[in-house]
């Protein structure tokens, strides 16, 4: 069964409906020049990076997140990186920049940023390496509106922080790549459902 079309409509109906109030929707002044300074003309783009640290962190220069198995921390969440704001997104620009040699791809490099190289190279890629890409493409489409506008619109603000967005465990469980077939249909019904409500 394809997954990627049930992982975009979720995904979007999901943060469609639900407004978060968590961390900056946008950038600092200090976090956009070392942004802007740091950016390649053609990937990263300044817009590809402001997407990533919303999504890591919502700006956030002390955002810390600790698992068993590794630290991240600071604006771009790198491995046992520092948070000093330049220092980070210099290291996560780089992260990128040798991911985006590596894989010949933006997608490519935005999911390994996630899931790491490895996986990506292998095809291991689940749900959190499909929704973080869906994610980035949201933060970015926000990004370019806010460059052009000086306004987030209803998009900006309705997506939430943090690595998940918001997204239940059940839809997580429907998204993952050998979801079993019932989970998968439970899951699209319950969208559905969810849908018709509102």
């Amino acid at each position: 069964m394809k997954r990627s079309p049930i992982v975009f409509i979720a995904l979007s109906f999901t943060l469609a409906q639900q407004s978060f109030a968590c961390g900056e929707i946008t950038p600092n002044a200090q976090v956009t020049k070392i942004v802007k300074r740091l950016a390649y003309s053609d990937f990263p783009k300044a817009s590809d990076i402001f997407s990533l640290i919303r999504i890591e962190s919502s700006y956030d220069p002390d955002a810390s997140n600790e698992s068993e198995r590794e630290s991240s921390h600071g604006l771009m969440q790198v491995q046992d990186g520092p948070f000093d704001v330049e220092e980070n997104i210099a290291r996560g620009v780089a992260r990128l920049r040798e991911y985006y040699m590596l894989t010949h791809s933006k997608k490519g490099a935005v999911e390994s940023y996630n899931i790491g190289p490895k996986n990506y190279l292998n095809h291991k890629l689940t749900l959190s390496g499909e929704a973080y890409y869906d994610k980035y493409l949201l933060q970015k489409k926000v990004y370019v509106t806010y460059e052009k506008t000086g306004k987030v619109g209803k998009l900006g603000k309705t997506l939430g922080c943090g690595k998940q967005n918001g997204i239940p465990d059940w839809l997580q469980a429907a998204l993952v790549k050998d979801a079993p077939d019932e989970v998968v249909e439970a899951a699209r019904i319950k969208v559905n459902e969810t849908k018709s409500k509102h």
